[in-house]
């Protein structure tokens, strides 16, 4: 899971970099594209839905790992 934040554009860009450029390498240590990203989500910083509160801007990096959705979504919350 990776969360972005940044100008559409800019964040458009590098998608489909990711989709077209060689990011990996296999098994076999061949050069391989990301292929199967997913947006999940995709809104503004005015975008709130019902019942939630608007989501701070956020800095820099940070690498969590997680083995069930329920643990997803409350890393997704901490953000």
């Amino acid at each position: 899971l990776l969360c972005l934040s940044g100008e559409a554009g800019a964040l458009a860009a590098f998608t489909q970099r990711l989709r077209t450029e060689y990011v990996d390498v296999d098994a076999q240590g061949n050069k391989c594209r990301e292929r199967k990203c997913q947006v999940l989500c995709s809104r503004g910083p005015e975008d709130v839905k019902p019942g939630e509160e608007a989501v701070p801007a956020f800095h820099g990096f940070r690498e969590d790992e997680y083995d069930a959705p329920e643990a997803m979504e409350a890393l997704l919350a901490e953000l």
